[in-house]
């Protein structure tokens, strides 16, 4: 979730705002819905943006509350949701460090004295980047499919050598950062694209 925080309003009240949001999802099931009739509300609303992922558990209950993480009996969905991720485990979280942050707290002196190399040397990379092509393939086993990249350096390009194509009423679109594939009917519910 991300939101606008100019206003001085809606920087007050924010946490009220995302647990009503969210109706309660991100606050064990309690808010304060009288929130959503304030003038504030309606300017968080008009500037928030919001994503939801369910990893694990039951597919049917997650695909539910991923499609409308905002709906009245959500954390209800949540509750039954969660109750089954014992049966259908996923890894839910992982966090990273920078090498150079890693480097500077190593015990070995001259490991700790090269973490600022290191991490110019990556912003200078970062600053400075080249084009790479790595060649992908996507197999996907239903009769819909998509995929999106979040990274802001990162592109999605059909391959001018082997371009893939809609057969059969099949629709196929390619954008920057997202892949779609939808057989629309078709009977073929497995594609492969490279």
């Amino acid at each position: 979730m991300w939101a606008e925080n100019s206003d001085s309003d809606v920087r007050k009240d924010f946490q009220g705002d995302i647990k009503a949001s969210f109706n309660g999802l991100v606050s064990a099931g309690s808010f304060d819905a009288n929130i959503k009739d304030t003038e504030q509300y309606k300017t968080y609303e008009q500037s928030v943006g919001k994503t939801c992922n369910c990893l694990g558990g039951d597919g049917v209950l997650a695909a539910k509350i991923e499609a409308d993480p905002t709906s009245d009996t959500v954390y209800e969905t949540y509750q039954a949701w969660s109750k089954t991720s014992t049966k259908y485990p996923k890894l839910l979280n992982f966090y990273t460090t920078s090498l150079w942050a890693i480097m500077y707290g190593a015990k070995d002196p001259t490991v700790m004295s090269y973490h600022t190399d290191v991490e110019k040397a990556y912003y200078h990379l970062a600053e400075n980047p080249q084009i790479h092509k790595t060649r992908c393939r996507l197999t996907i086993s239903t009769n819909w499919g998509q995929i999106a990249l979040l990274s802001p350096a990162v592109f999605i390009a059909p391959d001018p050598d082997s371009p893939a194509s809609a057969q059969n009423g099949e629709t196929m679109s390619f954008a920057r950062t997202r892949l779609t594939w939808d057989s629309n009917g078709s009977g073929q519910d497995a594609k492969t694209i490279e």
